[in-house]
């Protein structure tokens, strides 16, 4: 997984059309989810060993979608706002 350098306050500041990949220790990531308000939401396990994550937060409206890997690495891969952890039928 390629590693970069970019950090993590950086990317959450940036506008949703600069967004990069950036990638630190999953404790630091965790944190900073935490400390904006997000809870892991869900997650799964990619055929390749790697753990995807969503997490969200019902009061902010904000999600971040996480991969992690083996090594404790873990990358924010997307961000977003207008959360809802439903989508409506019709739109299906």
């Amino acid at each position: 997984m390629l590693r970069l350098t970019c950090g993590l306050a950086l990317l959450l500041s940036l506008p949703a059309s600069a967004q990069t990949v950036s990638c630190d220790q999953r404790e630091r990531v965790v944190a900073k989810l935490t400390g904006l308000g997000e809870t892991q939401t869900g997650m799964g396990l990619s055929d390749k060993g790697q753990i995807y994550e969503i997490w969200a937060s019902d009061q902010t409206g904000t999600w971040t979608i996480v991969l992690s890997d083996s090594s404790g690495l873990s990358c924010i891969l997307s961000y977003g706002r207008d959360w809802s952890a439903e989508a409506p039928v019709d739109k299906i």
